[in-house]
């Protein structure tokens, strides 16, 4: 009777054990769920299990059975606490009055116990955390089953002597062991789901880090050339992160030619030696811009060592590229502008000489003579190439935004005329200027700018091929028809400027984006990437609006809107009068003989007594001697041993009421603003005009 007894309650606890995995696949219900929602289900499932291993008992007489609910309602108190327990106590109490026979109030008893204790003890010991011992599961097990025991005094003596006599040892023997191995299975479903929950949550903060630095993770099985990417590494190739990455022999089209060599070739090299790898590679991601990329690989061993894959970390530095590329188009331009100032000076030396001599040739050969209207060409070229100078020096300076009244058509038809010497003779320059005296609002150096960049912009696109350049200035009444062309504007009078080419055109996928910074499809090294955002801004900063219409094939053309200015244009009237002359002492200080002599004959034609130096300790001896001989000094700005600045310096401390006039072909050391906080009498540009000299002198001789 014991054996059997025994029999049966394993058999029973086996069902209990296996009944209690379907419990386990429950447990894996979205954590979305509402959590009243979750209980309840929970109370649901143990009930059912509690009415299946109902239903298999061991039968001791008819009436009087014995299963191990008191296991699985005891365990449910303790780890699943009241809502999901109270409702399997209801099922399976519910279950067992539908039973009925002898030990029905008994058995509902024992349903209420075990639950109960179950529910004490986990409020009473756990009440903040689940960490019991298999050695206290036991215990609990054997408490919860001699309080089983105890309920058979409840049936008729008869019945629970034979009971007692018969079950007492396998129940004490079989269900605390079982309760300590269904608790077993609860903590370890506890500690799997907190581990499964902290890695859940390590992932999310791997792929938040990966994100956060732009950095991607893939592995290489070299056998299946299967390949696995991280979310970001989707990013950065811009691919959907849905979909699988593409076979490693499709990665060739991911890259730019010369990256994929640098990476095929260390991708070998690294099967090969075992040796890790890191490169800086140009990748062509999947909508067609370009990026940079930091990539590190190394292999992944077998269990006997042996090379089964790759596996490494990609970094996104395409805005670090961008940055140096910036920072080297910045250097570049400072280079060219220190070296268009060099440029500047030895050239507007070389053109004084000619503009003086030119100058004084004039005045002595007669209008009538054939030759002086050869002299009159050779000066009106050499005040062009001056002004040729200034220009360039323009594009190479940074200046604040000044916004006058302006006329445009001059100011585009001199850009023009500066751009035609840059641009191949294999492309051609059309001109179709439909306005004569119309102003707007700018700045004439950022106008000139547009216009350099659009039209090198539409030269290099012709580079190759050659074509024709095509620039429209005509007035526009901006009314409804045009109105969805250009948004931003209102209505009203604008002066349009269309820059067109023949070139190849722009591709749909990219053209609303060129004005963004750095977005560039030339090469490296051939642009920045900021042209057309400078253009943008500019544009944007003089109340005007900037469009493209581009046909791949067929060419491009950028219409841009400015409003019509109210006022007019400032013009300096021209008034053709004598030279003015004088009778003072003027000290003349140049390092380059050539201009110390032409100038000496002009100022001396004036009427002025002129005495001259070479250098400036040469200028500073003569000064000292007899420092109130001189009535006024005039000195170059870039000379050997000492500045122009420094000189005048040095004469004001010997005579600080010394009138200084500085002249230069080009410094950054010196402009008008500059001249006047040094306490300079005037700031004269070279080359040196005979009637602006003469009367800038005059000017600072009669103030003084």
């Amino acid at each position: 009777m014991i054996f059997s007894s025994i029999i049966g309650l394993v058999n029973n606890a086996a069902l209990l054990l296996a009944l209690s995995l379907i419990y386990e696949i429950f447990h894996n219900i979205p954590q979305t769920t509402e959590n009243a929602v979750r209980e309840i289900l929970t109370g649901i499932v143990i009930g059912v299990i509690g009415i299946a291993i109902m239903m298999n008992p061991w039968m001791f007489m008819p009436g009087v059975v014995f299963d191990t609910r008191s296991v699985l309602l005891s365990i449910s108190g303790l780890f699943l606490g009241t809502v999901p327990t109270l409702l399997a106590m209801f099922m399976t109490g519910g279950f067992r009055l539908y039973l009925s026979g002898a030990g029905q109030w008994t058995g509902v008893a024992v349903i209420i116990t075990s639950g109960g204790i179950g529910l004490v003890w986990r409020y009473l010991w756990h009440n903040k955390e689940l960490d019991i011992s298999t050695r206290e599961l036991y215990l609990f097990g054997i408490v919860v089953h001699i309080a089983m025991l105890l309920w058979m005094f409840s049936l008729p003596w008869p019945v629970a002597k034979g009971v007692l006599s018969k079950i007492s040892l396998p129940v004490l023997l079989i269900f605390p062991v079982t309760t300590a191995l269904l608790g077993w299975l609860m903590i370890n479903r506890g500690s799997r789901k907190r581990a499964e929950e902290a890695l859940r949550q390590s992932e999310a903060d791997l792929k938040e880090s990966q994100r956060t630095a732009h950095v991607g993770s893939w592995r290489l099985d070299l056998v299946s050339n299967h390949v696995v990417w991280s979310e970001e590494l989707y990013r950065m190739y811009g691919f959907d992160p849905t979909s699988p990455p593409p076979p490693y022999t499709e990665h060739q089209k991911l890259f730019t030619p010369e990256s994929w060599k640098k990476l095929s070739t260390a991708l070998n090299n690294t099967k090969d030696t075992g040796i890790p790898y890191e490169l800086e590679l140009e990748t062509l991601r999947e909508d067609g811009n370009r990026g940079w990329m930091w990539v590190h690989g190394e292999v992944v061993r077998d269990a006997r060592g042996a090379i089964v894959g790759l596996r490494g970390a990609a970094q996104d530095i395409t805005e670090r590229k961008q940055m140096e590329e910036q920072l080297r188009q910045s250097q570049k331009m400072e280079s060219i502008g220190i070296l268009a100032g060099g440029i500047a000076h030895d050239f507007n030396n070389i053109m004084g000489i000619i503009l003086g001599n030119t100058e004084l040739a004039l005045e002595d050969v007669p209008e009538s003579n054939p030759t002086h209207t050869n002299l009159e060409e050779i000066r009106k070229a050499s005040l062009r190439a001056a002004s040729i100078v200034k220009q360039l020096l323009s594009f190479t300076r940074i200046t604040d935004q000044k916004l006058q009244p302006i006329e445009i058509a001059p100011v585009i038809k001199d850009a023009l005329k500066f751009l035609r010497s840059t641009i191949p003779a294999t492309i051609d320059i059309e001109q179709d200027i439909c306005v004569t005296d119309e102003t707007i609002l700018a700045d004439p150096t950022q106008i000139n700018q547009i216009m350099m960049n659009l039209c090198i912009n539409a030269s290099y696109a012709m580079e190759q091929t050659g074509g024709k350049l095509t620039i429209t200035v005509e007035n526009v009444l901006l009314g409804n028809s045009l109105a969805k062309d250009y948004p931003d504007l209102k209505s009203g009078k604008y002066v349009k400027i269309a820059v067109s080419d023949t070139g190849p055109g722009i591709d749909s996928k990219i053209i609303d984006r060129i004005f963004e910074p750095y977005f560039t499809t030339k090469e490296i090294g051939k642009g920045s990437g900021m042209g057309l955002a400078v253009v943008h801004g500019i544009v944007k900063s003089h109340s005007g609006s900037i469009k493209v219409d581009s046909t791949l094939g067929k060419g491009t053309q950028f219409s841009i809107l400015f409003p019509l200015a109210q006022g007019k244009a400032a013009v300096e009237a021209e008034t053709i009068q004598e030279i003015p002359r004088g009778s003072e002492t003027i000290l003349f200080v140049d390092d380059e003989i050539s201009i110390v002599n032409m100038v000496k004959r002009m100022f001396e034609r004036l009427g002025y007594k002129v005495q001259t130096a070479t250098t400036p300790q040469d200028a500073l001896d003569r000064f000292a001697l007899n420092p109130d001989h001189f009535d006024l000094v005039i000195t170059d700005m870039t000379m050997p041993q000492m500045t122009g600045v420094k000189l005048s310096e040095k004469l004001m401390e010997i005579r600080p009421d010394i009138p200084i006039i500085v002249c230069t072909g080009h410094s950054a050391l010196v402009d008008e603003e500059k001249a006047k906080e040094l306490g300079l009498a005037a700031y004269i540009m070279k080359p040196i005009s005979i009637r602006e000299t003469a009367q800038t002198i005059r000017k600072v001789l009669d103030r003084k």
